[in-house]
């Protein structure tokens, strides 16, 4: 069952994207989410770290704490080698260490971790069309062991014709997915299960969604639309395996590009999310969608921003209530020197705080939490 995740999964990733641009699998490159650095509160401090240590052309970095002797030792240790390899291992001065490793040998891309579980690769294989690299293979390994591979298959024109999907000790792909295309669109998807029909999404608008026998048959309209302030609105709609209707909408400021608010509901209209950014703030909103109280709010977090766009303030709701809220302060370089963190009745209970070089590079950290003080301290070569 795993396995089968993968595709709705895929599919949601790219949603709005295919129907503007060919289909492009799997965070496009391939990249493990272990390596990929997220942005999810708004918080860019670790990109701006990865960004001067490849500009300063950084070798090394080690960090160091203290131990409950009061002894200094290394905890870490980051190896840097630009874009064609890295390392990092960290807990050092424990029993159990872990590991980030990536590197590259020719068309191929390899991944290898441990973090808290099992010591796991992924070993990607790259084509070159049109100057441009496209995944070819990918390879996912547990304690050295191969447990699934996908295949993808490009035409000439780079648009993805058809993935496989081959789960341990598997010789013939139990998944089959075949992309069709209309106008350089995406049109259809049909999907196989150990050669059988499963699925067949359609994106053409007729006939919205119905479930055939024992294969399901859905498909996705988008419509165009302008509200008031003349703000274009593009409504999708696509049917569940279920043959029930959902729909995402989202707002653009004006008619551009830019996505002002993005909304998600259920097969009874009942909202599933919601987010919105404008230049002050930006809001986003998780509904429940099991229980009693579908629709209801469930998590709610506001991110806030000064005129330089630097993120000031982070606050995190739960039903409906205020829970906890972050500070940031910067210097006049807009480089980062605290974030504090406040309860809901706005008393601080923890700390960090950050020291630079003349590069802007992290020499030190402090953190509180609960009269407890916590340093650790940088090393560059």
């Amino acid at each position: 069952m795993k396995k089968l995740l993968l595709f709705p999964l895929i599919f949601i990733a790219f949603f709005a994207k295919s129907q503007t641009t060919p289909y492009i699998p799997y965070y496009d490159l391939g990249e493990p989410w272990q390596f990929q650095n997220f942005d999810f509160y708004g918080d860019n401090y670790e990109k701006i770290q990865d960004s001067l240590i490849d500009l300063h052309k950084i070798k090394t970095r080690k960090t160091f704490a203290k131990n409950k002797k009061g002894e200094q030792v290394l905890i870490a240790k980051n190896l840097y080698n630009g874009k064609e390899s890295s390392f990092e291992a960290y807990n050092l001065s424990q029993r159990k260490t872990n590991y980030k490793s990536y590197y590259r040998i020719n068309n191929y891309r390899i991944y290898e971790w441990k973090n808290w579980g099992t010591r796991q690769k992924q070993l990607n294989e790259y084509i070159t069309i049109n100057d441009k690299e496209y995944l070819k293979e990918t390879s996912h390994f547990k304690k050295d062991k191969l447990t699934s591979r996908s295949l993808y298959y490009w035409n000439q024109d780079g648009i993805l014709d058809s993935m496989q999907f081959y789960g341990k000790r598997e010789t013939t792909a139990s998944i089959s997915t075949h992309y069709a295309y209309k106008n350089n669109k995406l049109a259809e998807t049909r999907t196989y299960e150990k050669g059988k029909l499963t699925a067949v999404r359609k994106y053409d608008c007729t006939p919205l969604g119905e479930v055939q026998k024992k294969v399901s048959q859905s498909t996705q309209c988008i419509n165009t639309e302008f509200d008031a302030e003349g703000n274009k609105i593009t409504i999708t709609e696509y049917t569940d395996e279920k043959g029930r209707v959902r729909k995402w909408k989202i707002t653009y400021v004006g008619d551009s590009k830019v996505v002002l608010r993005n909304e998600g509901f259920d097969y009874k209209n009942r909202p599933t999310y919601f987010t919105e950014t404008t230049p002050e703030k930006r809001t986003t909103i998780n509904y429940k969608t099991w229980g009693v109280n579908k629709g209801k709010e469930s998590y709610k977090r506001v991110i806030h921003y000064d005129i330089n766009k630097k993120l000031v303030k982070n606050e995190r709701f739960n039903n409906g209530k205020l829970q906890s809220i972050v500070l940031y302060k910067y210097d006049n370089k807009g480089q980062i020197l605290s974030q504090s963190w406040l309860d809901k009745k706005g008393k601080e209970y923890s700390k960090l705080s950050f020291e630079y070089d003349n590069q802007g590079l992290k020499t030190k950290q402090t953190k509180s939490y609960k009269k407890k003080t916590y340093i650790r301290t940088y090393k560059y070569e």
